[in-house]
């Protein structure tokens, strides 16, 4: 069986294989193997990820990787891939969201053949194809880890249901491999889809897929699944003899090769089928028993459990009953050990499985953390742009409204000499006794007042007032106004006292202390209101805009 991590075999110690002949013996392993777990997993959950959460992903990948197929450490190796996993966002960079992919697969590697934890392992191999369907990478890699856990499954339980979705699973990682030219997973796929084909009966039902494998060009890996397929497909046929011959050359072809024991023992094991099939039994029991020390050796736990089997059979088949026994007593004690093992392997892992479950959360809670963050700090550097926009609509508005006053203010008293300068109306008092000459005199003696007398800031000067001082009568007065300024008293004393009122709100040195409304009232002005109404109309600007104006324009600066 292939994987896209090397299967890990748990490596079976004597000790406790012995032990586990009583029943107590089993419950004191369990409790100290519990107690050791929760000393290391105290220590890694302290100090490895917090030390490894500062590290890139690719780093981690790599750490968790070694860990988990060399050092045989699976707990750090989990929690390298846990904290990767958890930056998986559909926003990240692709790059990013394809090493979450591979952190995930490997989470479900270690879940399913060391933690034997096989509803988290679905979990997590899930997850791995949600993504890579999304980003559209590592396809058959997410297939082939499927075929592998189902093919995996159906061996324990001797399930043909759950071989057929293994079958379809290396099938699909097959295709999509091909399709997207991934090397390693195609042709881990096909020698499994090759194995699993052969054990439903359905060779034949993957006869194109070889077509398009037998295409390809590839290393030892492929010659050797070339033949396996041919071997097989003979020994389907019946043709022992020729699937011999394969098997044997098959073997010939990895013999030397480091790293290949599991290839050599397919090969032989598949030699004593098809010795089997041409009732060579005993020739098949020699080839299996050399086998057997193989194995034993290399402490290759499913690969003693099929060679046990196999030689039960093969001997019962002969007529050695004894022998046929032995073996399958051995069988039996193998797989009772293996299934204690993996139970005591369980619960003594159940302690770092639960903290692994609060990093888990841990590093979610951190990440919905900094997404709220990223959302609030997004908000806030959006409401500070649209807030500068606004500062800077306003300035700008500002700087206009600024310019125009500056225009005003150079404007204003221009404006209001004009509008005191005699403007003769073209209307005349009908019945007035006044001549021409007599008006000449009142018009003088009124414009002699309004320019120099103090009394016109008095806000008790009226009309009656101005007769008395320019010594004729107040309906003359106002006639002589009405002519000569085409305006009425009223207007024409209001423009007088705003034309000295912007002349002491302009002098600073000896107004400057004054407020507008105790200049507004030093130029006859009863109310600040019809003093800020008046002053407006005429120049065009309020009290307060025009003083400071007149500052800034009496500044150094300007």
């Amino acid at each position: 069986m292939k994987t896209s991590l090397p299967y890990t075999i748990i490596k079976e110690k004597r000790s406790i294989a012995d032990c586990f002949e009583t029943v107590y013996a089993r419950i004191i392993i369990i409790f100290l193997l519990f107690c050791v777990s929760n000393n290391v997993g105290a220590q890694v959950y302290d100090k490895k990820y917090k030390e490894w959460l500062k590290k890139p992903s690719r780093e981690l990948i790599d750490i968790g990787g070694r860990y988990a197929e060399v050092s045989g450490k699976p707990d750090s190796a989990l929690i390298c891939f846990t904290i990767v996993a958890s930056r998986y966002s559909q926003k990240a960079p692709e790059e990013e969201q394809r090493l979450s992919l591979i952190a995930y697969i490997g989470k479900w590697y270690l879940y399913f053949f060391h933690y034997f934890d096989y509803a988290k392992s679905f979990e997590n191999l899930s997850k791995a194809r949600e993504i890579s369907w999304r980003i559209g990478k590592e396809k058959a890699r997410v297939m082939l880890n499927f075929g592998c856990m189902y093919q995996t499954l159906a061996e324990q339980h001797d399930n043909r249901d759950l071989n057929r979705k293994a079958y379809n699973y290396y099938r699909d990682a097959f295709r999509i491999g091909l399709k997207q030219n991934d090397a390693s997973s195609m042709f881990k796929a096909f020698g499994n889809l090759v194995t699993v084909a052969f054990s439903l009966d359905s060779l034949q039902s993957i006869t194109e897929d070889y077509k398009a494998f037998a295409k390809l060009k590839g290393d030892d890996t492929y010659a050797y699944d070339k033949m396996l397929y041919k071997g097989l497909k003979d020994v389907e046929d019946r043709h022992y003899a020729e699937a011999l011959s394969v098997f044997e050359q098959q073997y010939t072809s990895v013999k030397d090769l480091a790293g290949y024991e599991r290839f050599r023992f397919v090969s032989v094991l598949n030699q004593a089928r098809a010795l089997a099939g041409m009732k060579r039994y005993d020739e098949a029991i020699s080839r299996l028993r050399k086998l057997e020390q193989s194995v034993v050796a290399m402490d290759m736990k499913d690969a003693k459990l099929e060679v046990y089997k196999t030689l039960a059979d093969y001997y019962k088949t002969s007529g050695e009953e004894q022998c046929s026994l032995q073996y399958r007593d051995r069988y039996f004690c193998l797989k009772d050990t293996l299934f204690n093992y993996q139970q005591v392997a369980k619960v003594s892992e159940l302690h770092f499985l639960d903290e692994m479950k609060q990093l888990d959360e841990q590093l979610s809670q951190m990440n919905h953390e900094r997404q709220v963050q990223t959302t609030i700090t997004l908000i806030i550097l959006f409401v500070a742009i649209m807030f500068a926009v606004f500062l800077l609509v306003i300035y700008g508005k500002n700087k206009q409204l600024r310019k125009k006053n500056k225009l005003l203010y150079e404007k204003s008293l221009e404006n209001i000499e004009r509008s005191i300068t005699p403007s003769p109306s073209q209307q005349k008092y009908q019945n007035s006794t006044l001549s021409e000459e007599e008006k000449e005199k009142i018009f003088k003696r009124v414009l002699d007042v309004m320019d120099n007398s103090e009394e016109i800031y008095s806000p008790d000067f009226n009309v009656d007032r101005l007769a008395q001082l320019t010594e004729t009568k107040s309906k003359y007065v106002s006639q002589v106004i009405n002519e000569k300024y085409n305006d009425n008293f009223n207007s024409l004393i209001n423009k007088y006292r705003i034309r000295e009122a912007c002349r002491r709100l302009s002098d600073t040195e000896h107004f400057g202390q004054y407020t507008i409304d105790a200049i507004s009232k030093s130029v006859g002005f009863r109310s600040r209101n019809t003093f800020s109404v008046g002053f407006r109309r005429f120049t065009g600007l309020t009290p307060s805009e025009y003083q400071r104006i007149a500052k800034e324009s009496g500044s150094p600066e300007s």
